[in-house]
Parts: structure tokens; C-alpha cells; sequence
């Protein structure tokens, strides 16, 4: 009897010992998915939650463009003498800020041939004058008819404002050069001890306040220009998407026709220039039309990728998170579409996902074995 007893309790104490074992397996692996982070470990890494909420959201098409300066903008400075270039004593270079009829360069022609163009001006002028001056007298006595005297008032007009112009912009140095608007130098054109002709481009000023955003957009989507209201963009190099809103940017113009042996159709805009854009630079260009309502979208931070598959994490608890894979559609360059894998009142790490990532790594690492 005795040993019946023992006999039962040991395959009692059996079955128990087996059933907690279950148990344990069975709590462990419901929570092999889970990645814990403390409250401090979130901090420290930066991690920022995004609950998921259905929201309008405007279609996108995702294209190639270029910055482009405003032409209203930008001026051509040139040559109004012949001369030799000295560089104005300021030191002008490319990128320095000017301000208007600030000298930019200094046209000397006192070792050319044809001389000082301000005696040679002043010359003309003083011949044109005594010219148009003698022809109004003989004008009176009908001698000089009223078209010779209308030939000679506009050649003794001319000669006076050339005169006057140089004169006022000559000292001893030469002929200086101004820009007529305040702005930048974007293009040096000449350098110091070069010979320039009058109408010889001498440098190209800016003022940086508007600048074009020209995209590229595929003959097979024309259809979709007359919609496009706005849209988003990064230049190349940068990790920034700007949005056209923030900039007090507008649609200028689309094409409706390609030019020939193009396969594409250029669509416009203008925008303000913060003092981070560049013309001349590429840009990723994302082109948005008509919005669309209740659509499930994400930060394009909170997306992973691996070997084409997308997956987010999603905090379930206080400092629980857990790796989910989603299916994602369109994306305006800063949120994207998430058609399958998330609801409505999923908090998603918007930020910091990288550091859940590593988390995730760590904990999915074999535990090292104590035994010796």
C-alpha cells in the first residue's frame, strides 16, 4: 500500500514537473516576438510613436527635376568700355553679396591704342554738339531741313549720355563695371589683366530670392499634368524633402506638347530660395494631384526594408514593441501609403526604428551557456 502511494505521487510530481515545463515553453514562445525596451533605453535612442489615423492624402508621381535660377532674378553684367580688367579693390569673388552699381571690376585703357575712352567720348560729344548746335541755326534760314536736324538731335542725345555715363563711372583707375541689381555673384566671368570689348560679359549677378524647379515628367503620364497642384522634392545630396507649400511656391507652367525626340513633358514651378537650395542642382521630384480621404499613411521613417519585404514596429505595451510586415502603395516623399499590416490606433515608432531594430537583434542573439 505504502508503495502504491509513493508510486502514485511520484508520477503525480511527474506530470506536474512536465506541465510547468509546457507552460513555460508555451509563455516563451508567446513572447519570442516581443522586443522590450525600457523607458530609459527609449529616450536614449530617440524613439517617437506615431498613432496610425486615417487622413487625406494626395496622389503622387515621382520624377526627375532640376533647380533653375528665376530669370527676373538674375542679370549679365557687361563691358561698357574696351579695357584691361582690374578686379574692384573689394576682392569680388563668386558667392560674395553686392549690393547695386557697387563696382565689380575697373576697364583701364591707358596702354591700349585707341586711347582714354572718356576723352574719346567726350569728343564726340562735343562734336556731335557743335554739329546739332550750327544745324538749328541754319534750320531757321531753311537751309538744314527738319529731317537732317531730327538725325543730328538723336546723335548729339547719344553721344551725350555716353559721355555722361562714362565720365560718371571713370576715375583714375578706369571704366567701373556695376551690377544694376543687389545679389550675388554666381559667375565670375573674367579675372584680373583681361582685355574685354564693350558688350563683353563680365559676371553674372543673382539675388537668390525665387528660384525654378523644372520636372521631367514621362510622355505616358502627360494626363496627369493638368492635375498636379503641387509638390514635394529633394535635391540631390540632401536628405531634406522640401515641401512647396513651406516655400510660398506655385505652379508656373506644364507643357502640352514634347518637343521633338523628347519623351518628355517639363512641368514648373517657382518657389522661394531659403538659403539651402542651389541652382544647378537635380532633384527627386515627387508631383502631387488631387487628395484622397481616409488613407492609412506613415512617416517613410518608420518603414524597414529587407530583400524587398517592409516591416514597421508597433509599440503593444509601455515598453514593448513588436516587428510587423506591411504592404505599402504611393508615397508623397515624406509619407507613404500602408495598404495591409497596420489599423487604425496602431502607435508606430516613427522615429528611432533603426534603434528597435538593433534591439530586436540583440534579444534574437542565443543566450551564452553557463555550464563548464
Amino acid at each position: 500500500m505504502t508503495l502504491t502511494v509513493l508510486s502514485l505521487m511520484a508520477c503525480g510530481g511527474h506530470h506536474d514537473h512536465d506541465k510547468e515545463k509546457e507552460n513555460k515553453e508555451s509563455k516563451e514562445s508567446s513572447h519570442a516576438d516581443e522586443i522590450v525596451l525600457t523607458h530609459e533605453q527609449q529616450e536614449q535612442g530617440g524613439i517617437v510613436t506615431e498613432t496610425v489615423q486615417p487622413a487625406p492624402f494626395a496622389s503622387t508621381l515621382k520624377v526627375g527635376g532640376l533647380l533653375l535660377p528665376n530669370q527676373d532674378d538674375e542679370t549679365t553684367v557687361v563691358a561698357t568700355a574696351n579695357g584691361v580688367v582690374s578686379i574692384a579693390q573689394q576682392g569680388i569673388s563668386e558667392g560674395m553679396e553686392i549690393s547695386a552699381r557697387q563696382p565689380l571690376v575697373h576697364l583701364s585703357a591707358s596702354q591700349l591704342q585707341d586711347g582714354n575712352p572718356v576723352a574719346k567720348a567726350k569728343a564726340d560729344y562735343e562734336a556731335a554738339k557743335s554739329d546739332y548746335e550750327r544745324a538749328v541755326a541754319l534750320a531757321k534760314e531753311q537751309i538744314v531741313s527738319q529731317r537732317e536736324l531730327s538725325q543730328l538731335k538723336r546723335a548729339y542725345d547719344t553721344a551725350r549720355e555716353t559721355y555722361g555715363a562714362l565720365a560718371q563711372s571713370t576715375d583714375s583707375r578706369g571704366t567701373a563695371v556695376s551690377s544694376r541689381i543687389s545679389g550675388y555673384v554666381k559667375q565670375l566671368l573674367v579675372k584680373q589683366g583681361d582685355y574685354v570689348t564693350v558688350g563683353q560679359p563680365i559676371a553674372v549677378v543673382t539675388k537668390c530670392r525665387r528660384l525654378l524647379l523644372r520636372a521631367d515628367v514621362p510622355v505616358g503620364k502627360a494626363q496627369l499634368l493638368s492635375k498636379v497642384a503641387t509638390a514635394h522634392f529633394r535635391p540631390t545630396g540632401s536628405t531634406e524633402v522640401f515641401q512647396l507649400k513651406d516655400l510660398h511656391g506655385r505652379l508656373l507652367s506644364f507643357a502640352r506638347s514634347a518637343k521633338e525626340g523628347s519623351a518628355y513633358l517639363p512641368i514648373t514651378f517657382e518657389l522661394d530660395n531659403i538659403g539651402e537650395l542651389t541652382a544647378g542642382v537635380y532633384a527627386d521630384v515627387w508631383l502631387l494631384t488631387k487628395e484622397e480621404r481616409d488613407v492609412l499613411t506613415i512617416p517613410n521613417t518608420a518603414l524597414c526594408e529587407a530583400q524587398g519585404t517592409y516591416h514597421v514596429y508597433v509599440q503593444t505595451g509601455k515598453e514593448v514593441f513588436e516587428q510587423r510586415e506591411v504592404s505599402i502603395g504611393a508615397t508623397d516623399g515624406k509619407r507613404t501609403i500602408v495598404s495591409k499590416g497596420l489599423k487604425k490606433g496602431d502607435k508606430v515608432v516613427s522615429k528611432g526604428a533603426i534603434q528597435v531594430r538593433i534591439a530586436a537583434l540583440q534579444s534574437a542573439l542565443p543566450e551564452h551557456s553557463h555550464q563548464h
